[in-house]
C-alpha cells in the first residue's frame, strides 16, 4: 500500500438463505441482488429491516446471535457460524392437503485464522426487545433483552477492526485496515461445506445439501478528502 495515512475498508456480503415460503407461489428465495424482484413490496421491506444481534453469554463465551426465516447467524470475535434450515414445498394434492416435510439443518463456518480474542463492542441499539418466557417460574423468565445493529471487535488483527451487520437477507462484515497495519494477515478458513468455487464475479460460494451461502467479492476502498478510492483485490483459494 503505497499511502498508509488512510484507512482502507474491506467490505463483503454473506448471500443468506430464505425458506420458499416467503416468496409467492414458492418462487425461488433471492440473493440479496435478486430482492427487488419479488413481486410483495411487503417481503421487499421486510428482506431490507437491518438484522437484530442479541448478546448471549458473558466473558469467553460471549457471542452474538440473530435469527431470520431459514437461518441462524452467531458471530464471536473472528468466527462465524451460519445455520441453514432446508425447507422441501411439498406438492399439494388434489384435495390442497400439504404433505408434512422433514426439515434438515447444516451450520458453515467462517473463521478468520490468527485472530486476536478481543472484546465486542455492540452498537447501534435497536427497538426491538426479545422476551424468553420457559416454564411457569417467572424468576426464570429473560424480558426486554436488548439487540444491537452492529457489532464491532477492535484490534482482531493487529492495528484492523471487524465489524458485523446486515440485513434479513444478508450478513454483511467490513475490516477496517488502520494505517500502517498489513491486509495480509486477514485469511480465512471455511468449514461444513461441501464444495467451495469462486464464480465469474469473484464471489465465493459455499454449497452444502440444505442450500448455499455466497460471498460477495470484497469491495476495498480508501477514503480520501471524502471520496472513496477503488482498490483491486479478490478471493484466493488455497
Amino acid at each position: 500500500m503505497r499511502n498508509r495515512r488512510f484507512n482502507v475498508l474491506l467490505t463483503t456480503a454473506v448471500g443468506l438463505v430464505l425458506p420458499a415460503q416467503l416468496f409467492p407461489q414458492h418462487a425461488p428465495a433471492p440473493f440479496p441482488a435478486q430482492v427487488g424482484a419479488t413481486a410483495d413490496p411487503r417481503v421487499e421491506n421486510y428482506l431490507r429491516l437491518p438484522m437484530a444481534f442479541e448478546q448471549q453469554g458473558s466473558g469467553a463465551t460471549e457471542r452474538f446471535v440473530a435469527n431470520g426465516p431459514g437461518y441462524s447467524v452467531g458471530v464471536q470475535g473472528g468466527k462465524i457460524a451460519i445455520g441453514v434450515v432446508s425447507n422441501p414445498v411439498a406438492a399439494r394434492s388434489e384435495a390442497g392437503e400439504v404433505p408434512s416435510g422433514t426439515a434438515r439443518s447444516r451450520t458453515l463456518s467462517l473463521e478468520f485464522l490468527g485472530a486476536k480474542s478481543t472484546h465486542a463492542l455492540p452498537q447501534g441499539a435497536l427497538p426491538g426487545k426479545i422476551n424468553r418466557m420457559h416454564g411457569n417460574d417467572p424468576r426464570k423468565w429473560e424480558i426486554g433483552l436488548s439487540t444491537f445493529e452492529r457489532v464491532r471487535y477492535p484490534g482482531l488483527y493487529p492495528g484492523i477492526d471487524l465489524v458485523y451487520y446486515g440485513t434479513q437477507s444478508q450478513l454483511e462484515f467490513d475490516l477496517v485496515v488502520k494505517p500502517g497495519a498489513d491486509p495480509k494477515s486477514i485469511r480465512m478458513k471455511v468449514s461444513g461445506a461441501r464444495s467451495l468455487s469462486l464464480d465469474d464475479s469473484g464471489a465465493l460460494n459455499l454449497s452444502s445439501a440444505e442450500g448455499a451461502v455466497k460471498i460477495a467479492l470484497p469491495k476495498i476502498y480508501q477514503e480520501i478528502a471524502g471520496k472513496q478510492k477503488s482498490i483491486a483485490g479478490h478471493f484466493r483459494l488455497r
